[in-house]
């Protein structure tokens, strides 16, 4: 880590060098040239922001170089097919004629049947209903802080744990959060099992004060 602020006895440095001879100058100085040597391995049409990418990342530098003159494979898109629908055979309303006589008088009266005819109904899409998490019911209830999905229980069912124990892990953001007692007392019930997704403000226990 530097040269050290005074001498170095002759039997020390014989221990640590050996028979090696001790470097005096800049110990990069040392090293052989290695641009121009893994240029000539890339060949000379790369770039010498290409020689460096290669020389600090040699294999996912091969791999890049390959992949980069390739076209991007076209996408085949699946056309699906669409069936025909025949419509319906509506029949026709049926007519009829009439003579009637009121007060005397003649008419001629003519009538249309009515629902013979049919119009074919549209069935609404009902909306996907969104399930809901158990409400608790009594005790104190512990929500979720963030969206994530449960990683781990620590605890069960019965449980006495002290204010800020850890009861639950989750995982979110690539990072575990643990969730924590709001009080002393008893865990009464698990609304969430190890895997479950939750989302912010999920109830994931209720806990019985004690």
């Amino acid at each position: 880590y530097g040269k050290p602020p005074g001498e170095i006895s002759e039997e020390i440095k014989k221990k640590i060098l050996g028979d090696e001879k001790p470097i005096t100058g800049r110990p990069a100085d040392l090293l052989e040239p290695e641009f121009e040597k893994k240029k000539r391995e890339l060949g000379e049409d790369k770039t010498d922001e290409d020689v460096l990418t290669y020389i600090l990342f040699p294999e996912t530098a091969k791999k890049f170089f390959e992949e980069r003159g390739k076209k991007p494979a076209e996408e085949k898109k699946e056309v699906k097919k669409v069936e025909k629908i025949a419509p319906k055979e509506v029949t026709p309303p049926k007519k009829a004629s009439y003579r009637v006589s009121v007060g005397g008088r003649t008419f001629t009266v003519d009538v249309e049947e009515i629902g013979s005819s049919e119009t074919p109904s549209v069935e609404k899409a009902q909306p996907k209903k969104e399930e809901k998490r158990e409400e608790p019911a009594g005790g104190v209830p512990v929500p979720s802080p963030v969206s994530g999905k449960v990683l781990r229980i620590p605890k069960k069912e019965g449980d006495v744990v002290e204010m800020d124990e850890i009861i639950i892990v989750l995982e979110a953001f690539k990072m575990e959060m643990n969730v924590k007692s709001p009080a002393k007392g008893r865990i009464k019930k698990f609304l969430c099992k190890e895997g479950d997704d939750v989302k912010t403000g999920d109830q994931l226990a209720i806990i019985e004060p004690l």
